[in-house]
């Protein structure tokens, strides 16, 4: 793992999920309110830590070599590399999604910040580093992803702890998990809350739920949610199929959804109108901004100059981040 101890947090079990060394491959008891369980869902973080290191980020490059993500990305797909097509797809969901949030973050400079199934992305690292006056929770359904990346974090990329940039294991579903992460939240500064890739994994009574959950911190905090999910439509992924391997590739998108545990057209949204239909009918007032399409994964992953004609009109088109208020 070249310098990084995951001990006791970097056994990669027979289901994908990170465990500690001592515990079982199984996944978390269910909470007192018996919510969906997603720690399958975790699986998918390797082939992200993965592509972010074709972005040209902060931090990316060293946090893929150590937690071996080339590897377990192998060890999920097998020797197919389709899959691969939509680094320049996650890129442009990433770096908008953290183009808002610095909106919103300069327009607020005393803002808190709060990240649902955060993984192993490396927004709060970033951006809990370049203002110090924010602060920032992440939060994780894994425990076992929240101790492992804090230790990543602190350990070997920062190598210091941001006294703004707080770590936790918390329910995105379940209300008082989310109240417990903001126990020591100033309700007189405003709540940013964030999610990126959550709702695509989230049936339509989830959705509502989420919905419920941040409309709540929005009168509690003076809240704005942003989040670029629904860009990633059943109809996008149609499109994606009429150019690219691995949206065309059954065998593939079957394995996806065996990585994942549920089947994509049943969560998510089906598309963008249907997704704007979605947030009006739970009172919320949209805002949309597009997401970037001067890429740095076009040149440090090689791809031909078709596919990045292809894969920038597909972004131009679809890739968007909304910005949520409540109509309070």
């Amino acid at each position: 793992m070249n310098g990084l101890d995951l001990t006791p947090w970097k056994r990669l079990g027979r289901d994908g999920i990170l465990y500690a060394m001592n515990s079982p491959d199984s996944e978390p008891r269910p909470s007192k309110n018996e919510l969906r369980e997603f720690s399958k869902v975790s699986r998918t973080a390797f082939p992200h830590i993965y592509f972010r290191s074709f972005y040209g980020i902060p931090y990316a490059d060293e946090m893929s070599r150590l937690m071996d993500a080339k590897e377990k990305t192998k060890e999920l797909h097998g020797k197919d590399t389709a899959h691969e097509e939509t680094i320049p797809i996650m890129e442009a969901r990433y770096k908008g999604g953290e183009m808002a949030l610095e909106k919103l973050i300069q327009q607020y400079p005393n803002a808190q910040v709060l990240e649902l199934a955060a993984g192993f992305s490396l927004h709060g690292a970033t951006l809990a580093e370049k203002y110090p006056e924010i602060e920032y929770f992440e939060s994780d359904y894994s425990p076992e992803t929240i101790v492992a990346k804090k230790d990543v974090i602190e350990s070997q990329l920062l190598k210091r702890k941001l006294p703004n940039l707080r770590f936790a294991q918390g329910n995105a579903l379940d209300e008082e998990s989310i109240q417990s992460i903001l126990a020591d939240a100033d309700t007189h500064r405003p709540l940013l809350v964030y999610n990126e890739g959550l709702m695509a994994y989230l049936s339509d009574a989830e959705k509502e739920k989420l919905a419920a959950i941040i409309k709540d911190l929005q009168r509690q905090f003076r809240g704005i949610w942003i989040t670029p999910d629904p860009a990633m439509s059943a109809e996008r992924r149609d499109r994606l199929a009429t150019f690219t391997k691995s949206m065309s590739n059954k065998g593939f998108l079957k394995r996806a959804e065996e990585i994942a545990g549920q089947k994509y057209d049943d969560h998510g949204f089906k598309s963008e109108k249907g997704a704007d239909e979605f947030f009006a009918s739970q009172g919320l007032q949209i805002e949309k901004i597009p997401q970037p399409t001067n890429l740095h994964s076009f040149e440090s992953y090689g791809f031909s100059p078709e596919m990045i004609q292809q894969l920038s009109e597909d972004i131009r088109e679809y890739g968007k981040v909304w910005i949520l208020k409540a109509n309070l």
